[in-house]
């Protein structure tokens, strides 16, 4: 009897330990927002020569740098398809730099220029940088890239820059996971002549002299698509779209997870008639800004273009962001069971009918 009591009292205080183990990690695991100060004096990096780089200076105040690259040459034969990465929030495939290592590569319209990488990949990766303090928010400087490999295609001397920030994950003060990754922004995807995104098989397909003929039109809705420049000179991704029954300009940000993103502001103008089942307050995730609180409202039904949403995801964040009072954002995470194409030949958006059997 006293052996068997000794055995229960034991394995009470081991499934006690245990859980207290599982509840210590659960409680502690959280993803951060790390900045990198002084980057460029950590001795493992490289900066480049200044005679030897594949940029010119044109011009820099303290507000502004106008910069010259060389000519960003792309190689492929015809379409090049590739796969996403697995349990992506967004749009993300694989990609290969200086015949070195592979990380992920976002697909993202919400992003202005060329190319950007983190810090963390920059020290991974062991890539040149110059350093310029007037780039922007976040910005550390240019970053040298010999080329960038995704699939059968290849980008040779690609403009791009480094962040000075990224997200790490965290367990009982231990980094467990560190974030290294590259963003296509929409410099370099308006060269392509389409960008195909197919959230069913979860590809992506690129063409640069290939036009995109669906076989089936009536499969397929179109909608106008520009790029516009803001005061700054920085590029976005707009699209007229039916929302809630009246036509919106909407950013277009394949960067971004949610379905909508606005301030509380617009929320108000459109919101009228939408049947709320929850929200709650919640944080934001973006890529210079680290965490944003925010109030996550989920709508029964919303009707976009030729799509309907049930149970619609939209962030709400406050009028005095970093982004500020007109911030209107239309994610990815409204596509995630259809096709879309981003058609800069035709400047359309292309968006499948959803259910329907593919056909391109």
């Amino acid at each position: 009897m006293r052996k068997k009591t000794v055995a229960i009292i034991s394995l009470v205080t081991f499934t006690a330990l245990c859980w207290a183990l599982i509840l210590a990690v659960k409680w502690t695991d959280k993803t951060v927002y790390v900045y990198a100060h002084n980057f460029e004096s950590s001795p493992s990096v490289r900066l480049m020569d200044p005679n030897h780089v594949i940029f010119k200076i044109i011009s820099q105040d303290t507000n502004r740098v106008n910069i010259k690259w060389d000519k960003t040459e792309i190689y492929h034969k015809g379409r090049c398809r590739v796969k996403m990465r697995e349990n992506s929030p967004n749009v993300q495939v694989l990609a290969q730099v200086n015949d070195g290592k592979i990380y992920p590569l976002v697909i993202d319209s919400g992003a202005t220029k060329y190319l950007a990488v983190t810090d963390s990949l920059v020290l991974d990766a062991g890539l040149e940088i110059y350093p310029i303090d007037e780039l922007g928010k976040n910005i550390g400087g240019l970053c040298h890239l010999d080329q960038l490999k995704i699939g059968t295609l290849t980008i040779v001397h690609p403009a791009c820059e480094y962040w000075l920030a990224h997200y790490e994950r965290r367990v009982l003060g231990h980094t467990t996971w560190q974030e290294q990754k590259i963003n296509l922004g929409l410099g370099l995807m308006k060269e392509f002549s389409y960008i195909l995104i197919d959230n069913v098989t979860r590809e992506v397909e690129f063409a640069a002299n290939n036009s995109f003929n669906p076989q089936d039109s009536n499969q397929w809705h179109q909608y106008p698509m520009t790029i516009e420049h803001n005061e700054k000179r920085y590029a976005r991704l707009v699209v007229d779209i039916p929302l809630v029954g009246q036509t919106q300009r909407i950013e277009f940000d394949t960067g971004a997870a949610p379905g909508l993103i606005l301030t509380k502001s617009i929320w108000a103008k459109i919101s009228a008639g939408l049947q709320l089942r929850h929200q709650e307050k919640g944080r934001l995730r973006t890529p210079l800004s680290g965490w944003l609180p925010s109030k996550k409202i989920t709508v029964e039904q919303l009707t976009l273009g030729n799509i309907s949403i049930n149970d619609a995801q939209i962030s709400v964040i406050t009028d005095d962001t970093p982004y500020g009072k007109d911030e209107f954002t239309l994610g990815i995470g409204f596509f995630n069971e259809t096709v879309i194409v981003l058609d800069f030949e035709r400047n359309l958006l292309w968006v499948r009918n959803p259910l329907q059997s593919a056909a391109f």
